[in-house]
């Protein structure tokens, strides 16, 4: 395991507490990194980048809590967006909503 992913672990263990989503999160997201999608709830996926984002933030020096419930106003405003438009399984209402809520969303290959 690099440096970041130490650094990350360690943060989402003292931030969401040792296992549970905060374990689940690192795997899934180191996953994803090494170009390995395994995106089970895809829907919930995209939820992913606001999340690193705040550990990112976090690791930087920022406020935890502050980032935290930054990535937390943007997955609740994504899931309304999804809510909104009655479907969470179309590929392209998930980046649409996504980048609803936040124009800076990542493309990831588009």
């Amino acid at each position: 395991m690099d440096r970041h992913w130490r650094v990350v672990s360690l943060l989402v263990q003292d931030v969401l507490g040792e296992g549970g989503f905060g374990m689940a999160y690192c795997q899934s997201w180191r996953r994803w990194a090494a170009g390995r999608q395994v995106w089970e709830i895809r829907w919930l996926a995209h939820a992913y980048p606001w999340l690193d984002e705040a550990l990112q933030a976090t690791v930087a020096g920022d406020d935890a809590g502050r980032a935290l419930a930054e990535a937390q106003r943007k997955a609740e405003a994504y899931v309304l967006c999804l809510e909104r438009k009655g479907d969470f399984t179309d590929p392209e209402l998930l980046k649409a909503c996504a980048r609803e809520v936040d124009p800076d969303y990542p493309s990831f290959g588009e």
